[in-house]
């Protein structure tokens, strides 16, 4: 049972711990940043921030009994990308000096399917290294 639980924590802990920072930033009131003139930088920001989730998603997800339904983890990643994200944006519309938009949601599932790729791509080359190794 602890074993169990500490696999869970070791490889959930860090999407839910991920999954709150991200929360806590988008409760926060945002002035106008200089960064965000330049145009579409906010879409970038959303990408990177929807990418490491996605990795992480995938990654807990890879080590959760999925490991052999690789075909399974993007799909998975996208889906949970586009919900987090749709909450994000209905959430930030509760706060005071942000906006929501269906293209941050669309960034947001692009960013989450780029994570997931990445990490579906290192395991499949770890994957051959070892079987190399062994040969």
């Amino acid at each position: 049972m602890v074993k169990g639980m500490t696999r869970f924590l070791k490889f959930w802990g860090p999407v839910f711990v991920y999954m709150a920072l991200m929360w806590y930033i988008s409760s926060r009131p945002v002035g106008k940043i200089a960064f965000l003139r330049i145009p579409f930088a906010d879409k970038a920001l959303h990408i990177a921030e929807f990418a490491l989730f996605g990795y992480l998603l995938a990654r807990a997800l890879s080590y959760d009994r999925m490991d052999e339904d690789r075909i399974l983890i993007p799909i998975i990643v996208i889906m949970l990308g586009v919900i987090w994200g749709v909450i994000d944006e209905i959430h930030q519309l509760f706060i005071p000096l942000r906006n929501s938009s269906i293209f941050d949601v669309i960034a947001d599932a692009f960013g989450a399917s780029i994570g997931g790729v990445i990490l579906i791509a290192r395991m499949g080359l770890q994957g051959r290294r070892r079987d190399a190794e062994n040969s």
